[in-house]
């Protein structure tokens, strides 16, 4: 497989990935740009042991968090449009939105890719590197801990798939 065909398959993806965690255009086009550099750097020494999806993930993963320890902000996860069915109108999604910057980034993480970025289970595991079964537990955990805060918040919004 050539450079150029892993951007042209995975680039709006890993833009996906990194706009869910920054919730802003600019920095996920930056973190972007900069992980496919440096995949492109390394790209001959990829050895194929993971999906390529995999380890440019991981390296855009590594950069969304470089970008967030230089700006000393935290992490910002999904937009209002990920949970457009769920939640019916803006000012709840919103405030979706900010409690799911508070959720631990184990919790959050999974959730991003699920919710932002429609990947199934089994994907999601071998992204991030952990088996099926705790990328289910984690988005059940995530889910529940968000409708906790939403009901402690007098919410009304359901988070169901």
């Amino acid at each position: 497989m050539q450079f150029e065909e892993v951007v042209t398959m995975y680039s709006d993806k890993l833009f996906n990935m990194a706009f869910g965690f920054t919730g802003n255009y600019d920095d996920a086009s930056d973190i972007t740009q900069e992980a496919l550099f440096l995949a492109y750097k390394s790209f001959s020494k990829f050895r194929g042991d993971s999906n390529v999806y995999t380890w440019l993930y991981r390296i855009a993963k590594n950069e969304c968090y470089k970008h967030f320890n230089k700006n000393k902000t935290s992490l910002l996860p999904l937009n209002a449009e990920m949970i457009k069915e769920a939640v019916p109108d803006v000012e709840n999604k919103l405030r979706i939105q900010k409690l799911i910057s508070t959720l631990p980034v184990e919790y959050r993480e999974p959730i991003v890719l699920k919710y932002y970025n429609d990947m199934p289970y089994e994907e999601i595991a071998n992204t991030i590197g952990v088996p099926i079964g705790t990328v289910r537990s984690r988005l059940a955990r995530g889910k529940e801990m968000l409708e906790k805060k939403l009901n402690l918040r007098g919410g009304q919004p359901s988070l169901s798939d």
